[in-house]
């Protein structure tokens, strides 16, 4: 094989491989975007139950039988 095809060969492997490392970035920030979309859906999902989870974990004033006794 000539240098000349050796050259051109060489070249269009290069211009390949990195086609190649391209497409692998765009996949890969595709692939996080989604996933960073994921998340936000579920810290929103997760903020909106938060309130109504604090609510309900307040504790009730509960009567013993001391106080009773004490009010009469």
């Amino acid at each position: 094989m000539d240098k000349n095809k050796k050259l051109f060969y060489t070249i269009i492997g290069a211009i390949s491989a990195l086609a190649a490392a391209a497409a692998a970035l765009l996949a890969l920030k595709k692939h996080r975007c989604a996933e960073q979309q994921l998340i936000e859906e579920i810290d929103d999902i997760v903020s909106e139950k938060e309130p109504e989870e604090e609510t309900a974990e307040e504790p009730k004033a509960e009567v013993t039988a001391e106080d009773l006794a004490e009010e009469e």
